[in-house]
């Protein structure tokens, strides 16, 4: 899925210039913090298959043993 922008003239251009002032930057320099946080309250309980049938799966359970 992408935004209807993505491929516009100014996204591209604004792209362009962002990696010319990254592309310099040696990548073992990098540090990725996760920020996304972790609810297990909002853990689906259910779930189907590409066919429609319910899935069989104890993610769930073994959710819940954690809290």
């Amino acid at each position: 899925m992408r935004s209807s922008q993505a491929g516009t003239e100014r996204v591209m251009k604004l792209r362009l210039e962002y990696w010319e002032k990254v592309k310099h930057i040696d990548p073992k320099t990098l540090v990725f913090l996760d920020e996304t946080g972790v609810l297990l309250g909002l853990t689906r309980t259910h779930a189907s298959n590409e066919e429609g049938e319910p899935m069989q799966s104890n993610l769930f359970i073994e959710l819940q043993k954690l809290q």
